[in-house]
């Protein structure tokens, strides 16, 4: 008959508890990190300007990145699926 030893069963239980609790970290992260952009939605590209919705606001930004996004709707409704006109000059 085999003996067991306690203290190697207690010592198997706590490393599975703590790589459990390692994976549970590690998930809780990596989902805080994917959550940094949730909100920006539905991008239109120009030639020059890239155009999108975050926070149910319409924002506007250069290709080039030189100057901040800009927001160009601020209002208590939603606003989404912005698009360029053909000529590139409205949105």
């Amino acid at each position: 008959m085999r003996s067991f030893n306690i203290h190697s069963i207690f010592q198997s239980r706590l490393r599975c508890t703590a790589c459990l609790a390692g994976i549970i970290l590690l998930a809780s992260v990596v989902s805080t990190y994917s959550q940094g952009t949730r909100l920006l939605r539905q991008p239109t590209i120009s030639t020059t300007q890239v155009s999108f919705t975050y926070g149910g606001d319409i924002w506007i930004s250069e290709l080039n990145n030189i100057k901040p996004a800009v927001r160009l709707t601020s209002t208590p409704a939603v606003e989404s699926d912005p698009h360029f006109s053909p000529d590139g000059k409205w949105i």
